[in-house]
């Protein structure tokens, strides 16, 4: 999902690539050898005159970073099964521009793909905008075809090398999640995957994500950190949650709380296919 063109703060970027933390799967990846002082910007709590920082971005406009722009930047990813953790090895993998809604011209020209640990390493530039664009291999044939968005934004100054995780769905995994929404996977639409996140990069409890294009067989489902739906109307802790048939093109999300829009964003959907993103605050 590409950000809103819109001013995401310093501290929120670090906090996202600082410990390398995943992007929807919940967790640290274990690749990243971060220490508790390292992660303490992550903790949340409340400053010294009571504002909770997890919140703090909001309501306040800083002057926007300095991006330099076209700065060659390496960008690594980590895909995962969904639940299992098992690497994803052998997906073939390109990255696009936004603006390439079918990836028919990917970064670079050509394609590569993960490793035996699921890994990709990719040479991007700051400020590029866009997303990973992947298959199933032929070990993964039921893994459903999708993108995962590059956020935050390459930036040379904060997510050079970086090492991100994505947990990619099965479609027996989402079959799972669309029995508790009532309604089956319809073949004509694709479906969204999110992490709601802080200001500080953690996940989220309470965000509800509304959608601004849906039909009759759209849902969303919120789920813990295992994975598992829950009953409320909004995230949990984890701030994770997916939308079931939603239809093609390019749509809103827009992120509540307690009543308020704390943030905005755009998602490429194809039909039979499932796009990924971290969902951040913008002040």
């Amino acid at each position: 999902m590409q950000l809103s063109a819109r001013y995401v703060s310093p501290v929120l970027l670090l906090a996202l690539v600082g410990c390398h933390t995943s992007a929807l799967d919940g967790g640290t990846n274990a690749d990243a050898g971060c220490d508790a002082s390292s992660c303490a910007q992550q903790d949340g709590g409340t400053d010294a005159g009571g504002v909770d920082q997890a919140w703090d971005c909001l309501g306040s406009v800083p002057p926007a970073p300095n991006v330099e722009r076209r700065v060659p930047v390496q960008q690594s990813m980590r895909l995962v099964s969904w639940g299992t953790g098992t690497p994803l090895s052998g997906l073939p993998v390109k990255a696009c521009s936004q603006l390439d809604v079918q990836c028919g011209n990917p970064f670079g020209g050509t394609s590569t793909q993960t490793d035996t640990n699921g890994r990709v390493d990719l040479v991007l530039y700051s400020g590029f905008r866009g997303y990973l664009d992947f298959a199933p291999s032929t070990s993964t044939p039921s893994l459903l075809p999708g993108i995962v968005y590059f956020v935050p934004i390459p930036d040379k100054n904060a997510t050079d090398g970086a090492l991100v995780s994505h947990a990619l769905l099965h479609t027996a995994d989402l079959e799972s999640i669309a029995a508790t929404g009532g309604n089956p996977i319809a073949a004509e639409y694709g479906h969204f995957a999110f992490r709601a996140v802080d200001c500080q990069g953690n996940g989220a409890a309470g965000v509800t994500v509304v959608a601004e294009t849906v039909t009759d067989k759209t849902f969303s489902v919120y789920m813990d950190s295992s994975g598992t739906p829950v009953s409320t109307g909004s995230t949990s802790t984890d701030g994770r949650g997916v939308f079931v048939n939603l239809p093609s093109g390019s749509i809103g999300m827009t992120l509540m709380r307690d009543g308020k829009r704390i943030g905005m964003s755009n998602v490429i959907i194809r039909p039979q296919s499932i796009s990924y993103s971290l969902l951040v605050p913008f002040p």
